[in-house]
Order: C-alpha cells, then structure tokens, then sequence
C-alpha cells in the first residue's frame, strides 16, 4: 500500500481499526522496509488519532522488525518517528529521548528533524531537564525557512520555550522569546490560522503577565480574573501539542489561595486535574486542593477529601515509579548521566522517603535517631501499629491494604506539625518523633483518632481505620532508644488490650 493511498482512504474509509490493521499487515508481510518505512510512521499518527490503543502490540513487534531491518538513514528515521510517537503517545519519556538521541546521529537536514527535535524537547521538559528541552527546541527551530514548515509549528515552538526559559529563571530570554511569539501572530494574514495561533497564546500570555508581577512585586487582580475566565472555559479537547505542565498553573492558583479565594482555587485545581491540556501527574495541583480543604474544614464533606487523598497518593506512586523507571533506561544513553542521577537522588531525598506512603522510611528512622543520640533534646515519641491490616489483606486483598496504610500516613502527616517526622517503622508500624510534650502528644493522637472516626471508603468497601499506640517522653530524665522502646511496649499493651 502506497503513503498517498493510506491518506486518502483515512479521508474517505469509515472502518479505520480495519484499514489499520491491514496496512500493519501489509507492512509485516511486504518487509520491504526501505519502501515501507514512511507509511510506518504513518500508521503510527493514525493509531493516536483514532484512539485505537489495542493494536499498539501488533504494530510496536513491527517496528522492532523493520528497526532490524532498515539500512538507509531515511528508512531509520522513519522508524524511529514511529517508536517515539508510540513512547510520546504512552508518557515513555526516556524512550523518546532514547530514539531521538538515535536520530540526531543520522545529521538529517532540519527539514526532516524538526518535528523528533520538538517531541524530544516535550519529554525532556517534563522529566526536569530544562536545558536539554530549550537545546532541543533551538534545534527544531532551524526549520523555520523550510517551506513545508507552518507557523503553527513556529508558534508551538515559541510557547514552549517560554516555558522552558522561565523554568531555568531567565526572564530575559522568556520575554525575548515571547515578543517573538507576539509578533509571529501580528503578521499572520489568513483569519482562521490567527485564530489558532491566539488561542495557544493566550495561556502563555497570562502566565508571563503573572510572571512580570511577581518580579515587579505587584499585584494585579484584573490578570488573574482573565486567567479565571479562561479555565472555566476550557476545552477537554487537546488543541495542539504544547507544554502545559502544570507548573504553569500553580502562580494563578497560588494567588487565588493568598487572596483567600478558595472557592476559585477549588475550582481551577479541579479543571486542571481533569483536563487533557496539562500534562504530566499535577501532583503539585492536587497537593494545593489538598491544602484548600484544609482551609475550608467541614465545608467540604470527608469523602471528597479522602478521594482526593487516595488519588493523590496513586499519583505520587506512578511519579516515583517513573522516575525510578527513567532511572533504569538512561544510564546507558548518551546522555547527561550524572544530572540525572543528580535529579534521581534528590527527589529520592537520598533514599530516605518510603515509596508506598511518601512519609520518611526506615533508613531514615535510624539515621535521625542517630543525630539525635548526639545532641541533648526533649521530645515525646508516639509508637503506632495499625489495626485490622491482616483482616483487610486476607478479605480484600493487599491492594485495599495498601490503601488503608497509604491514607492513614498521608492524613496523619498533615495534622502533625512542622516540629513532627513520621517515619514508617515497618510493614503496619509507625513512628512519630516530635518536639511537643507528653500530653500535647495525647491531645494529637486524639485529634488523629477523631479525624478516621468516619468509614473511609476503599474500592467501594467501608472500612474505619484504627490503630493502637504508646507514648513515651525523652530528655534530661530518659534517653530517645529508652523512650523508642517504652512506646513501643506501651502500643503493644494497648493493642492487647483490645483483644
């Protein structure tokens, strides 16, 4: 099957699973790469449109194949096209700089790069690596005198860049590039594609506004409300490939919850998390919706606060799991090795963050207690062990377990202070080290038993979570491994007790 023809029966054919289906067979029986490989990447685009996930599998083993097979530079960089629109596609962002790092050793003339060059600087933007995505960007951008190049590339590529110039503090460039952007749009003649290069400046335009005020020190509610407009309209249709992260957001949001407009910021934090123009986890968003309800005590119902929690705490799983996952891939590229491993270990924290709970872990427990030992502190530690844990695993299994340790360590660790450390002692167990007294700690596990008194609802079951606990004070009259010992004994009686 010719490219022309594909394109045209993608026009008029309305079975397109089935047209797909049989071009990647045509593909895999024809294995005549060399002629074949610019329908490869075509087929790839066609999939992400019609939304057609199922055949990825088929269509990925195809890919492999004709990686295999290709010898020309053109047939590669077809294929390669192909792989990292499928990793572009699934949020694989390694894979996606693993494949452009491949193409770039091709040296292809601009006109044949730019678009790898553009989708590498996304998934280098996303994962942190700001400097590599303006590179990348800069790159791409090589190919604005090619006449198959339109302005709506030109325009994505300045948005972007915006973004990226912002993250690493240089407003000079930020607003050097942004004029740029401006002026693109000033001169474009034909109405409808004005329309749609507007419509991504718009959100680039508040952002810089609030950007300027935030250098200048002033305030100007007038942006904010545009800004305000501008999200409750908002399309759940992705309008063009442009970087979005959430980071772009957070100044607005910030300025809503200084304000005290907590009714707005509630409002915005939850478009933004359900909406497919931002990108990535919005773990940051959904930590400020958190931080409003909070604010706004029993005006939002508990439930809503705990399904928030809960998909919260999913949402930081899969941002370490991804992280750890980037990890994996990249040691082995050509590529800036040691910034990565840089980045690794500190969102790792040294390794001192449990990846189930995101609360301190074991490691952690022990190295602070030895710092302690050294100095001459007063403190209280409050042992705690969860009750029900076996129960719920051999009844609903050990994801619901998961759930329930998750959300008592993410409640838990919002109530109990800045001069408090929870650390994830093992398996159901937990311990708080804190500065506060004895009976100031009573008054805390109180407050902690108080707040899981209503049934949190975990896949659907309903499930009133407990937990038993001992309370022990150190300083001048008894040292922190006497006092961790002592709570720990009192937690195990009090467990007892209960049976």
């Amino acid at each position: 099957m010719e490219l022309q023809t594909f394109n045209e029966r993608c026009v008029n054919d309305k079975r397109d699973k089935q047209l797909i289906e049989d071009t990647i067979h045509y593909i895999n029986v024809n294995s005549d790469i060399e002629k074949d490989a610019p329908l490869l990447a075509r087929v790839s685009q066609q999939i992400i449109i019609c939304r057609l996930d199922e055949l990825w599998m088929n269509f990925i083993s195809v890919c492999e194949f004709a990686e295999f097979k290709a010898v020309s530079d053109e047939a590669k960089c077809f294929v390669y096209k192909a792989f990292m629109n499928y990793y572009n596609y699934t949020g694989l962002s390694s894979k996606v700089i693993k494949y452009a790092l491949k193409y770039e050793k091709l040296q292809l003339t601009p006109d044949k790069n730019y678009e790898v060059f553009s989708m590498a600087a996304f998934s280098l933007y996303e994962t942190g690596f700001y400097e590599k995505a303006i590179e990348y960007i800069l790159k791409s951008q090589k190919a604005f005198n090619c006449p198959q190049v339109d302005n709506i590339f030109k325009v994505i590529s300045y948005n972007n860049l915006v973004y990226c110039y912002d993250a690493i503090g240089r407003m000079d460039k930020m607003l050097e590039t942004y004029n740029k952007f401006k002026n693109l749009i000033a001169i474009e003649s034909d109405v409808q594609l004005r329309e749609r290069m507007q419509l991504i400046f718009r959100m680039c335009s508040f952002f810089v506004k609030i950007k300027m005020e935030e250098e200048s020190k002033v305030t100007n509610k007038a942006v904010f409300d545009e800004y305000r407009k501008y999200i409750m309209n908002l399309s759940t249709k992705k309008q063009e490939d442009i970087m979005e992260s959430e980071d772009v957001h957070l100044p607005f949001i910030d300025y809503a919850i200084g304000e005290k407009n907590y009714e707005d910021a509630v409002n915005i934090c939850r478009i933004l998390i359900k909406s497919p123009n931002v990108s990535g986890f919005k773990k940051n968003i959904y930590k400020r919706l958190i931080y409003i309800y909070q604010q706004l005590g029993e005006k939002v119902s508990k439930q809503e606060v705990f399904d928030t929690v809960l998909d919260y705490n999913i949402v930081l799983e899969r941002y370490n799991d991804k992280y750890d996952k980037i990890m994996h891939d990249m040691v082995n590229e050509e590529f800036i090795v040691a910034d990565m491993e840089a980045k690794y270990i500190n969102m790792k924290r040294d390794y001192r963050i449990d990846s189930l709970t995101n609360c301190y872990n074991r490691k952690a427990f022990d190295n602070d207690i030895q710092k302690k030992k050294s100095g001459i502190n007063n403190g209280c530690v409050v042992f705690i062990d969860l009750d029900h844990l076996k129960k719920i695993n051999d009844n609903y299994g050990h994801e619901c377990g998961d759930i329930y340790i998750r959300y008592f360590a993410y409640i838990t660790n919002s109530i109990i202070g800045k001069n408090s450390k929870l650390y994830r002692y093992g398996g159901d167990e937990f311990v708080i080290i804190t500065d506060i007294t004895k009976n100031e700690a009573e008054i805390l596990v109180q407050k902690l038993k108080n707040v899981f008194v209503t049934p949190c609802n975990i896949n659907n079951i309903k499930v009133k979570l407990e937990f038993s606990y001992g309370i022990e004070e150190y300083g001048k009259n008894m040292d922190l491994m006497s006092a961790i010992k002592d709570a720990d004994k009192y937690m195990y009686n009090n467990k007892k007790s209960k049976r």
